[in-house]
């Protein structure tokens, strides 16, 4: 854990006291213009680190991994353009309930599905790939439904629950003994007002 100088100082006397810490003097940051006076606190006893390694622009990628998905600062970037997408904490809510590790196995898989490429493993956090997937198979559901409503004016009667189908069989792979019921979940997260609101709205 690394604290500024400007962080460090905004604590009580007797919250410094309470922490153990290391100067690492005056540390030249990427896209700051003077070098920024840094703390590195000691949460372990006896613990020590290596140096920080602030001269490498990217950690660990895959070199078949596009550029746009590397760095974690543009997957955020990413991440951050999709929070209007109003299936986005659906989707959130939704897969919330699954430990992290099989939520992330069963986004991957259904990504795959709907043809998402997945962010590097290797420079990403499990929580930010899992909320990648997210947004991206949002915007391709949105998609789905405003192809639904174009086709509802056109006179076509379509179930959108229909194009789901994909999604609640590959959960059916992993949920074992509750797979109905999870993959019932996910049908009627689509149904009733919340789709066609979503629909209303688009078609204003």
């Amino acid at each position: 854990v690394l604290l500024t100088r400007a962080a460090y100082m905004a604590l009580s006397t007797a919250e410094r006291e309470q922490l153990d810490v290391t100067a690492l003097g005056a540390v030249a940051l990427r896209g700051v213009p003077k070098p920024v006076e840094m703390y590195q606190l000691d949460v372990v006893p006896g613990r020590t680190f290596a140096a920080l390694r602030l001269d490498r622009e990217f950690v660990g990628l895959d070199e078949n991994e596009s550029e746009n998905l590397s760095g974690s600062s543009a997957l955020e970037s990413e991440i951050l353009s999709c929070k209007q997408n109003p299936l986005v904490p659906l989707l959130t809510d939704l897969f919330a309930p699954l430990p992290l590790q099989q939520r992330l196995k069963l986004l991957q898989m259904i990504g795959e599905r709907w043809n998402i490429v997945a962010p590097s493993m290797k420079s990403n956090s499990p929580i930010d790939v899992c909320l990648y997937i997210i947004c991206r198979l949002s915007e391709k559901l949105g998609r789905a439904c405003r192809w639904k409503a174009e086709l509802l004016r056109s006179g076509v009667d379509l179930d959108v629950v229909s194009l789901l189908g994909g999604i609640a069989n590959d959960m059916g792979n992993l949920q074992g003994d509750n797979s109905s019921a999870f993959a019932s979940s996910v049908t009627s997260s689509f149904q009733g007002p919340f789709c066609e609101r979503s629909l209303a709205d688009r078609s204003v």
